[in-house]
């Protein structure tokens, strides 16, 4: 094995398999990069679906409400023409 600078030279072999294991770790870093995206993906549309829902939920009470009052201003009005 040669010398270089008072340390051993790695041989080719060596480096080969340090990249090999360089190269190992990045595609598991990217794997769990992909799954930590995908889960924030599946949480963000869950949020959003249930703040939907929310909003569907919120317009339907203001509907309800609405519908209430118009029902009770009506019957106001018929008993005010009832009362002519």
């Amino acid at each position: 094995m040669a010398r270089v600078a008072g340390k051993a030279a790695a041989s080719p072999e060596a480096g080969r398999d340090s990249a090999a294991a360089a190269g190992a770790r990045i595609e598991e870093d990217l794997r769990a990069l992909r799954a930590d995206v995908a889960a924030l993906a599946q949480a963000l549309r869950a949020s959003g679906a249930a703040a939907a829902a929310g909003a569907r939920e919120r317009a339907g009470d203001a509907s309800a409400g609405a519908m209430a009052e118009a029902e009770r201003a009506l019957r106001e009005l018929r008993g005010q023409v009832d009362g002519l």
